[in-house]
C-alpha cells in the first residue's frame, strides 16, 4: 500500500512535528495497532511539500482485515506545547462474493487512489 497524508491549517516553519503512521494488519488476531512508520519535520518541511508526508510502501497481505491511520503530533516552538491530531482510520477489507479478475484489478487500482487521498 501507499500512503500518505497533508497536513493542513496554518503550518508554523518553526515548530515541530512527528508523523507516525500507526497499523492493525490484520484486524481480529487480538494485537492491537501499533506504529509502523514514523517522520519527524520541522514546519518547514512541511511547507516545502505543501503539507504532504509520504510514508514507505506498506505490505499488506491479501485476504485480512486491516486499518490503518495517522497520529501527527505538533510542539510549538515558543511553549513547548504539544498538540495532537489524528485521521480517520482507511479500512483495508478483502472482496466479498465472486468478482472477475478485471473487477479485482480496478478495484485494487481505485484503493491506490483511495490512499492517495487519505488524510486530508
Amino acid at each position: 500500500l501507499n500512503i500518505k497524508m497533508k497536513v493542513g491549517g496554518q503550518i508554523d516553519p518553526e515548530a515541530r512535528y512527528k508523523v507516525n503512521l500507526w497499523g492493525d494488519s490484520r484486524i481480529g488476531d487480538g494485537k492491537l495497532a501499533k506504529v509502523v512508520q514514523s517522520r519527524e519535520l520541522v514546519g518547514q518541511d512541511l511547507l516545502d511539500t505543501q503539507g504532504q508526508v509520504v510514508f514507505d510502501q506498506v505490505n499488506h497481505i491479501i485476504g485480512n482485515k486491516s486499518a490503518y491511520y495517522v497520529e501527527v503530533q505538533r510542539t510549538d516552538p515558543t511553549s513547548s506545547l504539544v498538540d495532537y491530531m489524528w485521521t480517520a482510520p482507511v479500512w483495508v477489507e478483502p472482496l466479498s462474493g465472486q468478482h472477475s479478475l478485471l473487477t479485482r484489478g480496478l478495484v485494487g487500482y481505485g484503493s491506490q487512489l483511495l490512499f492517495g487521498l487519505s488524510g486530508k
